[in-house]
């Protein structure tokens, strides 16, 4: 149950325009303390206005769901996914005669839609970001900078789990919807007790519940202006409903004035015709339960908070995105068409032959009972039932004439033509789920070539190419935008509990690593302190300083001084190229490093120990990390006579000479 609840037909399809609010009936409801200002009672009329439409666009029936509504798609679709059967699949009590017919059903839809999420979310999906003028060091460090920044975040979101969750969420469910937030959540700890024996507690940040989130939501969890408005960020309005407890509740808007009204498992509703605000129990809610609705409009720039149809946020409050863009991102598996703002799950597309499939499946299954105990027919004065129908089991009868026939309704021939049909539609179903262990694997023996592996690893991803490109575009780039946002309104503020010894802002600092087995740390420091414009003796005098400070040449981390302010200003663009959308795998990588070092070996010009530890041992894991120990050092020459002199063989460890730092132009990004 909701504040907004809807009417249904006799076969519980959603009747047009029947979604209302619930209204209060003042003989039988409590009068509620819960007395809101005229301007919070119209920005609640305004919310559950939108909630009530959106509620509409949710139960209304559509013809891209065979005349199912998006909720009931939505649930049709999880219950196959589950393999769901009714009691279990045991035949009714009552059901003597057909009770022995096979219920079963097989995990097919189930079986691929793991197969393909496992390919999916084989390979990490990222946004490359670039900088708008590439001929421009200043942007292209920045570019850097927020890449790396831009990896630490979700790295801290745990970005790849929930992927993982949004990817097979969109093979059961018409909308795959994730929410993406920067939150700073505090907890109650205990703090010795005071001098009467009770607890003292005190607040701390919880760092699990605090930064970036980004949070899988299910299908019904989310309300929406228009069906037919594919981009969810041109939408009117959004609203996220969800039921949560009480104590989680409190934790998120206990400190704002209206909370102390909301009861768990009591919904706030109103008289029409008095205007008076009543108490109403939720026979559908537990009493530790309530219900959050979480509103956003564009038109109004707004973001407002209802819990238990209790305005708690303030009126017409400000959409706390720096951006002003919904903290959502919508994708779908398949499309319908052009303008749906869902589309067609994998469970949709496999539905008719699967239930086909089974259908055959429960036929040869009753079909081999039946040939294996066929039924009988008996001629005489004496009858037999099933209770005698006993291996090993001595039967007499009295008399002697009675004949026992078996009744052959189910023979070989007809459980292979039930065989072969039921082949036949699991090719189908293959080919509906675009299966890559049947396309994307050769035929023949292993392959050791890098062309062979990454012909293989093509065809693989060309199957399943449709639905990573909706992913791609419609999630990875979209939540990207929204990270970034994040990280430019939060990463780049001065932290407020710190300051420096003279009074000055103090930044926080991030460690972010290069991707890659070999990748470099990367130490970013925001510093307001930097000045706008440097000579180009300044910019070297600070890269030596940050040479230095990072521990010198062999140092494995690079450190950043950045100018948060400048940072801010920069504009940056995403993009996904084939690399992203088709990375190589570590198979094809190893396979190019040996071919790399089959090819140098013999190469005068070549570097023989660098190919051999970065090439050769670096193709190994087990020799990857220290390749030292397979290289023999070999003495230097001795010196010519007569010369005074001593000259050491190129390649054979002479020391390279350390390179002056780089230093890019001031005021945005220095590094070392």
């Amino acid at each position: 149950m909701s504040i907004i609840t809807d009417k249904l037909d006799h076969n519980g399809r959603y009747v047009k325009d029947s979604a209302k609010i619930i209204t209060a009936d003042p003989k039988k409801d409590k009068l509620s303390n819960y007395q809101p200002t005229p301007l919070e009672v119209e920005c609640r009329n305004a919310l559950l206005k939108d909630f009530r439409l959106g509620w509409q666009t949710m139960q209304l029936p559509r013809i891209e769901f065979n005349d199912m509504s998006l909720y009931q798609r939505h649930v049709v679709d999880m219950l196959a996914f589950n393999t769901y059967q009714e009691n279990d699949g045991n035949p009714m009590m009552e059901d003597r005669l057909g009770g022995w017919q096979s219920t079963a059903i097989r995990p097919i839809i189930r079986n691929s839609a793991i197969s393909i999420a496992a390919h999916q979310t084989a390979r990490q999906l990222v946004p490359k970001i670039f900088a708008y003028n590439s001929d421009d060091e200043a942007q292209e460090d920045a570019a850097k900078v927020m890449s790396y920044l831009i990896d630490w975040a979700r790295e801290q979101a745990n970005y790849p789990f929930k992927a993982l969750y949004r990817n097979i969420a969109a093979l059961y469910s018409p909308i795959s919807w994730g929410y993406t937030e920067y939150a700073e959540v505090f907890q109650n700890v205990k703090d010795g007790k005071n001098s009467d024996g009770t607890w003292k507690y005190k607040q701390i940040l919880d760092e699990e519940s605090s930064g970036f989130q980004h949070i899988p939501l299910s299908c019904d969890q989310v309300y929406f202006a228009n069906f037919y408005e594919r981009d969810c960020q041109k939408q009117d309005f959004i609203i996220v409903r969800r039921i949560i407890s009480y104590d989680r509740a409190k934790a998120k808007y206990g400190h704002l004035k209206n909370f102390e009204y909301v009861t768990p498992g009591v919904i706030v509703t109103m008289d029409d015709a008095n205007k008076g605000f009543y108490n109403m129990y939720d026979p559908h809610m537990r009493q530790e339960e309530v219900e959050e609705v979480i509103h956003w409009r564009k038109s109004t720039d707004s973001r407002n908070v209802m819990v238990n149809g209790i305005l708690v946020s303030e009126a017409n409050s400000e959409n706390p995105r720096a951006d002003h863009m919904y903290p959502l991102d919508s994708f779908y598996y398949l499309p319908i068409n052009e303008r749906c703002i869902a589309g067609k799950s994998l469970v949709f597309s496999l539905q008719n032959d699967a239930r086909l499939a089974n259908e055959f499946y429960q036929m040869i299954s009753d079909g081999t009972k039946l040939n294996l105990f066929p039924p009988t027919v008996t001629s005489g004065s004496d009858k037999t039932g099933t209770d005698v129908i006993i291996p090993g089991l001595n039967l007499a009868f009295s008399d002697k004439d009675v004949t026992i026939n078996p009744l052959r309704t189910a023979d070989g021939s007809s459980l292979a033509t039930a065989m072969n049909t039921l082949e036949k539609i699991e090719s189908s179903l293959h080919e509906s789920s675009q299966d890559p262990i049947q396309q994307g694997q050769n035929n023949g023996g292993p392959a050791s070539t890098a062309y062979e592996i990454s012909r293989i690893e093509q065809n693989s991803a060309t199957v399943l190419g449709l639905s990573i490109k909706f992913f791609t575009f419609m999630h990875v780039i979209p939540y990207g935008k929204l990270l970034l946002s994040d990280i430019l309104q939060y990463m780049t503020m001065p932290d407020a509990e710190k300051i420096t010894t003279d009074g000055g802002l103090l930044y926080k600092t991030f460690y972010a690593k290069e991707p890659g087995k070999n990748g470099q740390q990367n130490k970013i420091q925001f510093d307001s302190q930097m000045p706008d414009t440097m000579t180009e003796d300044e910019k070297l005098q600070m890269s030596w300083m940050l040479l230095k400070a990072q521990g010198g040449l062999k140092s494995n981390t690079t450190l950043w001084k950045v100018n948060p302010v400048l940072f801010r200003e920069h504009k940056y663009k995403f993009a996904v190229d084939a690399d992203v959308l088709n990375p190589r795998s570590a198979e094809l990588e190893r396979a190019f490093d040996l071919e790399t070092y089959d090819r140098a070996v013999a190469s005068p010009i070549a570097n023989q120990e660098t190919l051999y530890k970065d090439l050769l041992m670096g193709s190994n894991p087990k020799t990857e990390r220290n390749p030292d120990r397979y290289v023999t050092k070999q003495q230097a020459p001795a010196p010519t006579p007569g010369i005074g002199a001593t000259e050491t063989t190129p390649g054979m460890g002479s020391a390279p000479k350390p390179s002056s730092p780089s230093a890019q132009r001031a005021g945005l990004a220095v590094k070392a």
